[in-house]
C-alpha cells in the first residue's frame, strides 16, 4: 500500500499498516496542548437550557507503549493513534527490536469453533528502540493485550520499566491480557 494507508487483504498475510501518517511522521513529536470540553449537567428543572462549557488544558505528555509480536491488533493500533491524535508523543517499543522494525499483531477471529483463532494483523512499525529508552523520561505507560505480554514478562528490562511506572505513581494502561494474569502479575503491583 501507499504510505499512511492500511492494506488488508482478507485471508492473506499481506497486511501493512503505518497509522494515519507515514511511519516517519509518527516518529516526530509535536508540541500540542489538548483542550477537553466538559458540559455542565442541566438542572432537573431545566434551568440551564444551554449549560456553559468548562475548558481544561492538558499539556501533551510523553507516553511509552511496550508492545510485541502477537499483541492484539486493535489494542495496539487504536491507543497509539488516539494518543497521537490528541497531541501526545507516543514511543512504541519492543525488546530486541529497533525503531523502524515491525511487530506482527494478531486479530482474534471467531470462526465457529468453541474459542477464537488468531489471524495476522497489520504490521505495526515501531518508532523507538527499546534498548535506548529510559522509563523515567515518560509520563505514562501503555501495554496492549493479546499474547505479547506472555513473553514480554520474561524480559527483566521490561519488568524494570513497568515497575518504574508503579513506583513513581505514573499512569499505566494495561489492556486486557496485559493486566489479566500476564505482565502485571509478574510485577506484584
Amino acid at each position: 500500500g501507499t504510505p499512511g494507508q492500511g492494506v488488508r487483504k482478507h485471508g492473506t498475510a499481506a497486511r501493512q499498516f503505518s497509522g494515519t501518517a507515514s511511519a516517519a511522521a509518527h516518529t516526530q513529536s509535536m508540541p500540542v496542548t489538548t483542550r477537553y470540553h466538559h458540559k455542565a449537567a442541566a438542572a432537573p428543572n431545566n434551568a440551564l437550557a444551554n449549560p456553559p462549557h468548562k475548558e481544561t488544558d492538558m499539556a501533551a505528555k510523553k507516553i511509552l507503549m511496550i508492545c510485541g509480536d502477537y499483541c492484539e491488533d486493535y489494542e495496539t493500533m487504536v491507543p497509539f493513534q488516539a494518543l497521537l491524535a490528541v497531541g501526545h508523543t507516543v514511543h512504541a517499543v519492543c525488546p530486541d527490536k529497533k525503531a523502524g522494525d515491525t511487530i506482527k499483531p494478531a486479530i482474534p477471529d471467531f470462526e465457529g469453533a468453541q474459542t477464537y483463532s488468531e489471524q495476522p494483523g497489520h504490521n505495526f512499525a515501531l518508532n523507538a528502540t527499546f534498548a535506548d529508552i529510559q522509563a523515567s523520561d515518560y509520563d505514562a505507560l501503555v501495554i496492549p493485550g493479546g499474547r505479547g505480554p506472555e513473553y514480554l514478562r520474561t524480559y527483566p528490562a521490561v519488568i524494570a520499566a513497568v515497575r518504574h511506572f508503579f513506583d513513581a505513581n505514573k499512569p499505566v494502561a494495561a489492556i486486557c491480557h496485559a493486566a489479566d494474569q500476564q505482565l502485571l502479575d509478574t510485577i506484584e503491583c
